[in-house]
């Protein structure tokens, strides 16, 4: 303890109060430090920008003293790529925005490098309006030129050579020196377009159209009977042509649409009673007359005049379709009457025909009642000095059946005749005859009506089976002809074949099926207005109708169908001929599923042929240009041809081939 005090004496008070005073200051010196930092004002920095020319230019900055300038974002120059900033103008020393600082106010300048400049030549190819030269910076794009016009041709775009390889894309190619840019065109094609009248007049001159060019409207065409409705694309006329916006793309036919004008026929009774309303018709559209309902006593209704003294011109029911042409025109009908007919007497066909021999006048009709079946030897029905002789066969109560007792026609009618099998009447034939069963010879005339028949007739020879039209008119109104065959390629077979030039067959109604071939036609007229041609087998040609030599087919209505042929023409079949169909009739094409209704080309054991024309075929000469419809021929769908030129076939309408 003494040690202690005595240590403490030991140290001087002066000296103690020095080590304090120490201490003191070197705290006081640590506390003045820390205080000023906090007080001493903070130092912030000016940054401007000079973007000489560049946008968009950056905003001043306000940068703290010792921190770092934010970079701006990218700007640009036209005509000079960006090459930093600069902490002078004189560009020495470039900014580095990740090490550099602010210590005071400064101005960072843009550098910027300039770019070459090249020319941008357009070589027009005679296009209007040459595009101007355009310089252009490199890597930059050329401005795409306005839309130029060359006459006869389409531009196809810019191209970097004069060998059009590689085509100039504006939003993508750049420029990196001198070019020149090349036009292509394309050529257009030169059109014809074919105008169809469709029987107006006067029919248009084909043009010449260039591609994409507009037709022009032909002039005005008439058509006796019709109104004029437009131009159309295609022959089943759907598809309307515009003339002020349709353009030509290819070799174009148009074709002619007419509306049938509406007329009205008014009946007359001319010295009968009764009365019977008016037919709305139109023109080229076959519709039935009116059945009669006029009575006057003491008379037979003969038919319709146009005139209170006129002839007989249009039958009971006849179909019609051209009575008025003038849109709204009234066509008036008077009836015909003739004093009642005289019934034949006697006691069989051959016996009544005998009296006839010696008792006919001209201008009357006789009505041979046929009151059991019978059998009959050929007759020819001839009445010398004497026209206009009817004779009407009937079946009393019901059918009556008249077989041929041996060979050769069992009616030959001759000139100035007309036969009629007008009820209850079936003709039957001879199996190995030589002759048809019904023969029509120049100025006569047949009329088949409903329920009657004629049936079963085959020929060993160049004959039809049923009725052969050599000269005549045959007039069909319904009935039934059936079960005729022969053994000739040609005309033989048929269940009536029409000869020369001046035979005609009108078909109204009635069903011919079952023949070895339908009907044959050479040279003369065939008229089907309606009824059907069914189930007939040809065993070369035309099954269901066969014409040849100059002849005429016109198909206004009716339907051919479950027909069949061994070699061409499953239904139809045309040589050296016209033939036009219209209006409503059908014509079936092969079908799988349809065996009952469709025509086909096949053999004798069902093998199917392919292009020969199940429904139509259409040649010059057996084989040499055939035109085919293989498809229905529908309700409507017109079609036709010419096949009399001996070099080609004229034709209109859907065929499904045509050379």
């Amino acid at each position: 303890m003494r040690k202690n005090q005595q240590f403490q004496k030991g140290i001087p008070s002066c000296g103690l109060y020095s080590i304090l005073s120490i201490c003191f200051m070197v705290l006081l010196l640590s506390m003045n430090c820390s205080l000023g930092d906090e007080i001493e004002p903070r130092v912030i920095y000016t940054v401007s920008f000079n973007a000489d020319g560049g946008t968009p230019a950056p905003s001043k900055q306000e940068i703290a003293k010792g921190d770092k300038v934010s970079e701006p974002s990218a700007i640009t120059r036209t005509g000079y790529t960006f090459d930093g900033w600069y902490k002078e103008t004189a560009f020495i020393n470039k900014w580095n925005f990740t090490g550099d600082t602010v210590t005071n106010n400064i101005t960072l300048h843009a550098k910027w490098n300039p770019l070459p400049a090249y020319t941008v030549d357009f070589d027009s190819d005679g296009g209007s309006t040459a595009p101007a030269q355009q310089t252009v910076y490199q890597n930059d794009k050329v401005t795409e030129p306005s839309a130029m016009t060359k006459t006869g041709y389409t531009f196809e775009g810019w191209y970097k050579e004069n060998t059009f390889t590689n085509q100039w894309d504006f939003q993508i190619n750049v420029v990196s020196g001198n070019i020149t840019l090349y036009a292509k065109w394309k050529p257009l094609d030169i059109f014809t377009v074919i105008f169809y009248a469709n029987g107006g007049n006067p029919v248009p001159t084909q043009q010449t159209i260039m591609e994409n060019g507009k037709v022009t409207a032909p002039s005005v065409m008439t058509k006796t009977g019709y109104t004029f409705e437009g131009w159309y694309r295609e022959a089943t006329l759907s598809d309307k042509w515009d003339f002020a916006t349709d353009t030509v793309t290819a070799n174009t036919t148009l074709y002619a649409r007419w509306n049938g004008n509406p007329y009205i026929i008014t009946y007359d009774a001319n010295g009968g009673s009764g009365s019977m309303t008016v037919s709305n018709l139109i023109y080229g559209t076959p519709q039935k007359l009116n059945e009669n309902t006029f009575t006057r006593v003491g008379y037979i209704f003969m038919g319709w005049a146009t005139s209170s003294t006129g002839d007989v011109i249009y039958t009971d029911q006849q179909e019609v379709n051209d009575l008025g042409s003038t849109a709204g025109i009234t066509v008036p009908l008077y009836a015909v009457w003739k004093e009642a007919v005289e019934i034949v007497p006697g006691t069989s066909v051959a016996n009544k025909l005998t009296w006839l021999q010696s008792n006919s006048a001209s201008n009357t009709i006789y009505i041979i009642e046929v009151n059991s079946n019978e059998d009959l030897s050929p007759q020819t029905l001839s009445y010398s000095n004497k026209t206009n002789i009817t004779i009407r066969l009937t079946g009393i109560d019901t059918i009556r059946v008249i077989n041929l007792s041996s060979n050769g026609s069992m009616f030959t009618v001759k000139s100035g005749v007309i036969l009629v099998l007008d009820s209850n009447i079936t003709l039957k034939g001879r199996s190995g005859n030589n002759a048809p069963l019904v023969y029509v010879d120049s100025g006569s005339n047949l009329i088949m009506k409903n329920g009657t028949n004629i049936i079963d007739n085959t020929v060993n020879n160049s004959e039809a089976g049923g009725v052969r039209v050599n000269g005549g008119t045959f007039i069909m109104d319904g009935g039934i002809i059936s079960g005729g065959g022969g053994v000739s390629l040609g005309a033989g077979g048929q269940g009536v074949a029409v000869w020369n030039a001046d035979g005609k067959f009108i078909m109204n109604d009635g069903t011919i099926s079952g023949n070895s071939g339908g009907v044959y036609v050479n040279r003369g007229t065939f008229t089907m207005n309606g009824g059907t041609i069914s189930g007939n087998r040809a065993t070369f040609d035309g099954g269901g109708v066969y014409i040849e030599n100059n002849a005429t087919f016109a198909m206004d209505g009716g339907t051919i169908k479950g027909n069949s042929a061994g070699r061409n023409g499953g239904g139809v079949y045309i040589v050296l001929s016209v033939f036009t169909k219209t209006g409503g009739s059908m014509i079936y094409g092969y079908s799988v599923t349809d065996t009952v209704n469709n025509n086909a080309v096949k053999s004798s054991t069902g093998t199917v042929y392919s292009n020969a024309g199940h429904a139509i075929c259409a040649a010059i000469t057996g084989g040499s240009i055939k035109m085919r419809k293989e498809n229905t021929a529908g309700l409507n769908q017109n079609l036709s041809c010419d096949t009399r030129s001996s070099f080609s076939l004229t034709y209109s309408g859907d065929w499904d081939y045509h050379p």
